[in-house]
Formats: structure tokens, sequence, C-alpha cells
């Protein structure tokens, strides 16, 4: 990372980012390094000057950039900030000293086995980050990705997407990129097995003299992965085969090549230890920043709460602060100037919190009645759009994953809320703040996203309540903070099930099978299960995938086949390149239409098709018998 101070044709201030010297370009982008009213450091991507030639230039930046900010997990940029209107249309960053991945490359030379691996490791997490939030990249390259001191940061997702005269290098596009066609995630793992490739041997894989020729090989030629090491080239080659529909996931990558991080060479840690200091250096050399006011007849305590150079001058280094670090540092700020002034005052009813840990654990949240505690959450009424909605008049259904939909009156209106228990909450914004003494997560607030994390999980799973409504344009998320605010009061006395003793939405699937029996059926097994929803699925990968999923459905199956006196169903079985086998336990009748059944499903593209299914039925009939009695 090569920085340095402001030059006179740099901006002095963008928005509320003062700018304090500028680092390596991107395609399209000038990046600028600036500092935030808290002293933070941020990045500064400034749309290049020939860019306004476009007409599609503000439009597009604008919906890209608010694209961008859904986007979270580990090893993203987080995008904090956007002016599409400014004279060169910029958004602001997180900033994590670093070191970028072709100038490494290019510097050190290609990077070991070991690091190679863990390079795919961490950008196959920041994909499903990225891909969680329903979009697509579409501008991994080496000069979009940065090595930390800890894994990998990827510039934000491409903002640009779709101008017609933004050029880019065409090394790093999938088939369908370059030849326009429809994108999807699996683009975005090409253009990773091509970065791999460079990271590994130097030279793109499809490296040629002309654009047009490059554009043609990706199209129409096998990668040349020669210089690759042979192993890594399984991997690589999987990554890059043409057919969108071959090519492995995230989530395979990650289980391909294991989740331990190596460190990169000594070089390269050198190297971002010195991008750290210089970003010190620039920070120091920079004027002051204004102290942030405190109100007046604040605490002793409150006044130290002030962000600002003289804090880090104090120090006499530059602290590396999270976002969401320095998000929980701005709003503490804010609660104690308010408290200290008497605007705000903040009631503590200690006998309640001593007698009712604010507490829920995975297991506890199985046992939930989802649309008996919305109801409860709710109250009589809320407040929904011209004015109070009595809850009698909402329907309150159950869904095949035993969360519950809230509908106001869709003859009217297309409103919904949804209570979800036990999910994953990874990509849940981590704004926090307490309610009752509980923990709630402040997601996207498009769609007014309220979380609370389940108490053993180490916040990875819990309680997630969303709306699916254009009311929070209009009114704000203050629905979603009452009804949250209702769960957390009622958070250890939420009704459970009348049925919880023989659902099964009260048992973890993943206890189900014993990973000594799978892994004799499925070689490279992952040590642990993954969790897609923790309350009614869960799968492994290897060498194939094994899923254990509990549904509550009334859809039909075309067979059945008899093992062990146990009766199975037939599902849809996976097809084209990925052999396997399903097989559906009916566990029980809900009502007249409904039924709560258990499906086991091994599928692959190294599957035995001749044995898979005798495979899946064994599992499944020591699953069964496991199961409670209905």
């Amino acid at each position: 990372m090569t920085l340095i101070s402001s030059s006179p044709s740099d901006p002095t201030q963008l928005g509320r980012y003062r700018i304090i010297g500028s680092t390596d370009p991107q395609a399209n982008f000038r990046l600028l390094l600036a500092a935030a009213p808290d002293g933070s450091i941020r990045v500064v991507e400034q749309s290049l000057p020939r860019l306004l030639e476009s007409p599609e230039l503000r439009p597009r930046f604008r919906h890209g950039a608010v694209a961008a900010m859904r986007v979270s997990g580990p090893g993203n940029a987080t995008v904090l900030d956007v002016d599409a209107d400014n004279e060169l249309p910029w958004l602001a960053r997180s900033f994590v000293p670093s070191v970028r991945l072709d100038r490494a490359v290019a510097e050190y030379g290609p990077l070991p086995v070991d690091a190679v691996r863990a390079l795919a490791a961490a950008l196959a997490r920041a994909l499903q980050g990225v891909h969680a939030a329903g979009l697509v990249h579409q501008r991994l390259r080496p000069d979009t990705i940065a090595m930390t001191s800890d894994g990998v940061e990827v510039a934000g997702i491409d903002v640009l997407a779709g101008a017609s005269d933004v050029q880019v290098p065409p090394d790093y596009l999938s088939p369908e990129q370059s030849a326009h066609g429809a994108l999807a995630a699996s683009s975005d793992v090409f253009a990773l097995g091509s970065v791999l490739a460079f990271a590994a041997s130097g030279k793109p894989p499809f490296a040629e003299p002309s654009v047009a020729k490059t554009l043609f090989a990706i199209t129409h030629r096998d990668p040349d992965l020669s210089a690759v090491p042979e192993p890594l080239r399984e991997l690589i080659a999987a990554c890059l085969r043409r057919d969108p529909a071959d090519r492995p996931s995230p989530a395979q990558i990650i289980a391909y090549v294991g989740t331990e991080h190596a460190a990169w060479p000594t070089e390269i840690q050198a190297k971002i230890e010195g991008a750290e200091r210089a970003v010190s250096a620039l920070l120091a050399a920079a004027p002051p920043v204004p102290l942030v006011d405190v109100a007046p007849g604040a605490s002793a305590f409150a006044k130290t709460i002030r962000f600002g150079r003289s804090r880090l001058a104090a120090s006499g280094r530059w602290v590396k602060r999270s976002p969401a670090r320095t998000r929980a540092a701005l709003a503490l700020a804010a609660i104690v100037a308010l408290v200290a002034s008497g605007a705000l005052w903040l009631p503590v009813d200690h006998e309640a919190v001593a007698a009712k840990p604010p507490t829920i654990s995975v297991a506890e949240l199985r046992l939930v009645d989802s649309c008996a505690w919305l109801r409860s959450a709710m109250g009589d009424s809320v407040n929904w759009r011209e004015g109070p909605s009595r809850t009698d008049k909402w329907r309150f259904k159950v869904d095949k994953s035993w969360h519950c939909d809230a509908d106001a009156d869709e003859r009217v209106y297309d409103d919904r809320i949804t209570l979800k228990l036990g999910v994953d909450l990874r990509e849940v914004p981590h704004n926090r703040k307490l309610i009752d003494g509980v923990l709630v997560y402040v997601g996207n607030p498009k769609s007014c996203e309220r979380a609370i994390p389940a108490s053993d999980d180490g916040g990875r799973l819990g309680v997630l309540l969303k709306f699916d409504t254009t009311l929070a344009e209009k009114q704000g998320c203050a629905v979603a903070d009452d009804v949250v605010a209702g769960l957390a009061r009622t958070l250890r006395s939420a009704p459970q099930k009348q049925d919880a003793a023989i659902s099964l939405s009260s048992i973890d699937p993943c206890a189900l099978l014993d990973r000594a029996e799978v892994i004799a059926a499925v070689p490279r097994l992952t040590e642990a299960p993954t969790y897609p929803e923790a309350r009614n699925g869960c799968t492994w990968y290897g060498s194939a995938e094994v899923s254990v999923t509990m549904i509550r459905t009334d859809f039909m199956t075309t067979g059945s086949v008899t093992v062990d006196g146990i009766s199975l169903l037939t599902g849809t079985e996976p097809t084209g390149p990925r052999l396997g086998c399903s097989r559906i336990y009916r566990h029980r009748t809900v009502d007249e239409k409904k039924y709560e059944a258990i499906e086991i499903t091994i599928a692959g593209p190294h599957v035995d098709g001749n044995t898979v299914c005798r495979t899946v039925e064994s599992l499944m009939v020591k699953a069964v018998r496991q199961l409670p009695k209905p």
C-alpha cells in the first residue's frame, strides 16, 4: 500500500471527511485517505473525471453504493457514506492497513501454497457476505483485494456495474460476464479461481496480449494452469469451469481448503506493518480535528468521550477501530451527553434485571411458538400506516420453517412482519443497543431488521424480526422498535408450542446423524456441520454435501420405498453433474393440509450413483428411530 500525503490538487474535505492523503488508485477510482469526525480512518473512493461523460454515472453510482451498504461480514470493506451528487461522486468505506494483492505478487512473487489456500478461504467468506445480501460482486480482481494482518479486505461491489463506458481489466471476468450474459454468484467464483491462479503463479490463467484475445480465451479456451503448483490445480480448475452450474459454492471452497489461517510471507507482513506506521504519520501531520462538544453540565466521564486527533496524539499511535466499534462509540457518546444534559432518562429496573436474566439459548428457541410470541409482542395494536391497527385483525401464519408471518390486510396493503427463530445473524449489521437489558442488533433500515442473539452461540444465531413493507420509508422503524421491545421484555417467558414434545422443530437436526457414519460415505467431511437455519436444517460439506432438513409442508412426491419397515418418500433427485439421492420421512400430520417431515440428501459430483440411495436410506432409518413418537 503506497501512502502519500495530500497534494494541492486533492480536496481538503469531502462531506464530513477531512482528506489527509491518498493511496493506490483502482480502475475508475481515485482512493483518498480521510479522517472521520471521530478520528477513525476512512478510504474515500472518488470517481475519475472521465467517467462524467456517461449520463448513467450518477444514478448507477448512487444505486450501487446503497446496495453495497447491505454487504457485511468478514473480509468485506464496509461502505459507510455516499455522495453521488458531488462534482466527482464518492463513497467512504472502512480502512485497514494492508498490501494490495497485485502489488504483493509483483514485488515478492507468487504466494506459497498454504498462503493461497488461506487466501481462497478468506475470499470465499467475503463472497458469502456479498451473496447473502443478494448481490454479485463483479469486480473481484487482485487490485481490489487487500491483504491485511489477519486476512483480506475486498473492496465493495461494483457500484458502476452496467455503465456502458466503464473500462476494467478483462483478465478476471467470467465467461458469462465477458459475453454480457446473466450474472449469478457463480460468476464471482470464476473470478476467484482466476485470482487464485494469479496469486499462485504470478499471471492470470487467460493472459493474452490484447483485450479481444483475452475475452476469446475466457469464453472458448481452457485456463493455463501450467505454472500453478499441483496441490492447487484441482481447486482452481473447479472454480474455472465454463458452466456456472459446475463451479463450487463459496461454502464448498471453505470446506475444501479448511478455515485455519496461514500467515502471509514475512516480507508481506512487514509491508502491512509499514502501512500502519505510514498512516499514523499522515494522521499526526494533519491539522487537528475539532473536538465534539459535550452538553453543558456533563459529568467528567462524559467529557472524556471526545473524538479527534488529540486523543490519538496522546496515545502516540493510530488506533485501529472497526466500523462496528466506531458506531458503538459514537452512540455511547451521544447517549452519555443526552443523559448528562437531562435530555434523556434511562430507567433501569434493577430488581427485574436480577430476577430475569436477559438470555435465551438456541435450544430454548426451538421450543417457542413463533406466532404466539409475535402476537404477544405486538400487543393489542400497532401504529400502522394511518393509525392504530388492531392485532386481532392481523393474520398469523406459521411457514414451512416454523417461522411466523403476520399480514396486516393484504386486500389493501402487501404488508408483512416476519419473526424468524434460530437463524444466522452474521449478515445483520451489528449496530447494537440495549432494550430492557437485552442486546438488540439494528440491521437493514429498508426492512427494519431487528435481531436478538442467542446466549450460547457467540451471537451467530438468534431471533430476527423483518418487515416486508413500504411503511419504513414513511414512518421509519418505530413499529419494529416497539415489537422487538415486546420480544425483549418477554425473552424469558416466550410462549412454547403446545406440541413441542413431539414436533420436529424442537429437535437439533444435526444431532440425528453420527459423523463417523456419514464420513464413511463422504470423504473430506467438515469437522462440524453448518446451520443454514439452526431450527430446521444443517449441512456437512466434503466431496459431497450431506444435508438434514426438517420441514412443515404440504408437498407431494412421486414414489416411496420401504426400508426396515419404515416407509420413505422419494424426494427430488439432483440433476446435471451433481449426482445424489434424497429420501423423506413423514413424521406426523399437523392438520388436514400440512405435515412435518424430515429429508436427508446426499449430492455432489463425486457421489457413487449406485450406492448413494442405500446410504441415504440407512442414515434415515437411524435418524427416524431417534424421533419422538407422534
